[in-house]
């Protein structure tokens, strides 16, 4: 009896994930389509936030962060590191090209992506550079402390227990 109980419930969770799985489809492509029309209508698309994407590397030595900005100026990109928090910023600066627009799929604007350090880091020892629009920022890892051991002492001189003040009953 305990499993005809259980296979309801296991239809009902199945039925409930494909119905969400469903749903979240319709409302992507309601979405995607809903900007292309716009597109189409030269009208211009709702403006939505851009994060570049990243990787982060921890070696033994350093963690590295790579950020693909593709087109951005490196000149104009800023990096800040605060504590173990590293900020990068750039301007996306859009074509000024004569012509009405048509489709706009890239992103314009400002992005901002704050990263956390999965490591403590050494704020002095940091470098990036970008090739081929990918960011490669360096920052080394704090060296780690080392332990070390205490030895407690205790009193070298402690009273020793007179025989004579001790009593017994």
């Amino acid at each position: 009896m305990n499993t005809e109980s259980q296979q309801p419930e296991s239809l009902l969770t199945s039925s409930v994930e494909r119905l969400r799985h469903e749903l979240d489809r319709w409302l992507d492509v309601a979405w995607t389509q809903g900007e292309r029309a716009m597109d189409q209508l030269g009208m211009k698309g709702v403006e939505r936030d851009w994060c570049p994407p990243i990787d982060v590397i921890e070696t033994g030595e350093s963690v590295l962060v790579e950020v693909e900005l593709p087109g951005i100026d490196p000149g104009s990109v800023d990096v800040t590191l605060a504590g173990n928090m590293l900020t990068v910023t750039a301007p996306i600066r859009a074509t000024n090209q004569e012509g009405q627009i048509r489709r706009r799929e890239r992103p314009r604007g400002r992005f901002k992506r704050s990263i956390p350090l999965p490591a403590s880091v050494n704020p002095d020892e940091v470098s990036a550079e970008t090739r081929h629009g990918l960011l490669t920022i360096t920052v080394a890892k704090v060296e780690k402390e080392k332990v070390r051991h205490v030895v407690v002492k205790g009193a070298s001189s402690e009273p020793a227990l007179d025989p004579q003040l001790t009593t017994y009953e």
